[in-house]
């Protein structure tokens, strides 16, 4: 601005900014642009004054700029959905805030398959979408002639077929041949059994009547066996039930180590004294028999709860019918001041068994000597117990279907008050069909009398179990046991 304040000076007094007289003086013109646009001009030798006014902008419009206000993108935001594979895309302007609707896109990635298998029942490919949709094909559909099954209508070319030295396809010619020689075999070209050598010990042959013959005998030994098990396994033991009975100042006594062995004795009041009953048994044919060991038999009925079937003459065995529906007891009766003193022997087993048993007279074995005694044992449990107990005295003995149980024994610790322990198994005896209950005796030392009772069973797999009652912390107990194991 300078320069050009110089240079309209010099054109008003006639001298150049450089000095000197008589210079030439140039009339150039200046031009003024704003943005490369002319604004206005005038000339360096130009006689009056010139304003040229350039304005300045202040403001956004000015400068055709947005205004503040006005929100614009600045961003642009995408999500996808891992189930639904949706992209959701959303612009974000200058101030991070949602600008305008956001725009979605469905991608197909549900479609995708994400697992196969194949179905042997259907025959098919099972293919998986993402979205839990499957699909289904046949194998045939991959491949062109594939044969999955065989039919009538869709068999197997025998030209596919690799045969062996053992299995080879025949032609309808081949086959017609043999069918043909096997029908020629008729009753003329059976092989005679004279013709075959039978002296091998395990190839053997027999006439029709021969056969007949073993399949006879093979029943009556099956007939046989049947009524011999009767004869051992339904003796008294397995008919007859007894127990000890008192009325009055008459009583019975039972012996069970004998086949029933039963003492009647007392002074009588006439009264019935019941001292037996049958267990459960079927309906059918029995015999009783009675053997007197001392005293005189006075009495002695079998009682169906209405009448009575005498048996006091039954010392070679006396037929009876009896009826499973029915409760038979053994009754001896007395009348007024009548002295009874008498033991005697009693069995009842099926009438079949008696049968069987007469007819063998070379040696016929006490129902005694069948039953002998057998030595049983307990095998402790020290899981439970901690270790063996001390024993004071141990007898465990079987002898026929009667199982005698005597311990005397002590623990080195108390057992769980009114808890069950299984303190062992019993060992060569025969178990009880159904679970045994009885009651054991806990006591202070091997030597006192009092007793506390304590629940005690023993389980159909030899199982012993003892259960004390609340408060009881004893370690001694005596354990005395007879059950029957039918």
């Amino acid at each position: 601005m300078s320069e050009l304040y110089s240079m309209l000076k010099a054109k008003k007094t006639g001298v150049s900014s450089g000095g000197g007289g008589g210079a030439t003086v140039n009339n150039a013109t200046i031009t003024i642009q704003k943005n490369g646009t002319t604004v206005d001009s005038f000339t360096s030798n130009q006689a009056t004054d010139k304003t040229i006014n350039i304005t300045v902008p202040t403001s956004a419009a000015d400068v055709s700029a947005l205004p503040t206000t006005t929100k614009y993108a600045s961003a642009l935001r995408l999500t996808i959905n891992s189930s639904t594979f949706v992209v959701t895309g959303q612009l974000i302007d200058q101030d991070g805030n949602d600008l305008g609707t956001a725009q979605t896109i469905d991608l197909p990635l549900e479609s995708v398959v994400v697992n196969g298998s194949y179905n042997s029942q259907t025959k098919k490919v099972v293919l998986t979408l993402q979205n839990g949709n499957t699909i289904e094909f046949s194998v045939a559909d991959l491949v062109s002639g594939l044969q999955t099954e065989l039919s009538a209508s869709n068999k197997l070319n025998p030209a596919y077929i690799n045969y062996d030295s053992t299995h080879r396809a025949v032609s309808d010619t081949e086959k017609s041949t043999w069918n043909s020689k096997q029908n020629a075999i008729d009753s003329s070209h059976k092989l005679s059994a004279d013709l075959v050598d039978d002296t091998n010990a395990t190839n053997k042959f027999a006439t029709a009547e021969e056969l007949e013959q073993i399949q006879t005998n093979k029943n009556n030994i099956s007939t046989a066996n049947a009524e011999l098990v009767k004869l051992v396994d339904s003796g008294a033991k397995n008919v007859l039930e007894m127990y000890s009975y008192e009325v009055g100042s008459m009583n019975a006594d039972v012996d069970n180590s004998k086949t029933y062995r039963v003492r009647v004795h007392g002074t009588g009041q006439n009264v019935a004294i019941t001292y037996g009953k049958l267990k459960s048994f079927e309906s059918g044919n029995y015999v009783v028999k009675i053997n007197i060991v001392s005293g005189t038999l006075t009495s002695l009925y079998l009682n169906d709860g209405t009448d009575n079937i005498s048996i006091t003459d039954a010392t070679s065995g006396y037929n009876i019918t009896l009826d499973s529906s029915k409760t038979y007891q053994l009754r001896t009766y007395a009348g007024n001041g009548a002295t009874i003193d008498f033991t005697v022997d009693i069995m009842v087993c099926s009438k079949s068994a008696w049968d069987i048993s007469q007819k063998i007279t070379e040696y016929l074995p006490t129902y005694a000597e069948i039953a002998k005694p057998i030595d049983g044992d307990i095998t402790w449990n020290t899981t439970a117990l901690g270790s063996e107990p001390n024993i004071n005295s141990k007898y465990i003995m079987q002898q026929g279907n009667i199982v005698n149980i005597h311990l005397y024994i002590e623990f080195t610790t108390a057992l769980t008050e009114d808890a069950e322990t299984i303190i062992g198994v019993l060992t060569g005896v025969a178990f009880p069909k159904s679970i045994y209950r009885g009651v054991a005796m806990q006591c202070a030392d091997y030597y006192s009398s009092a007793f506390t009772s304590c629940y005690i069973a023993i389980g159909k797999n030899g199982n012993v179990v003892i259960k004390p009652p609340t408060g009881a912390t004893n370690k001694r107990y005596l354990i005395n046991i007879t059950y029957h194991n039918h």
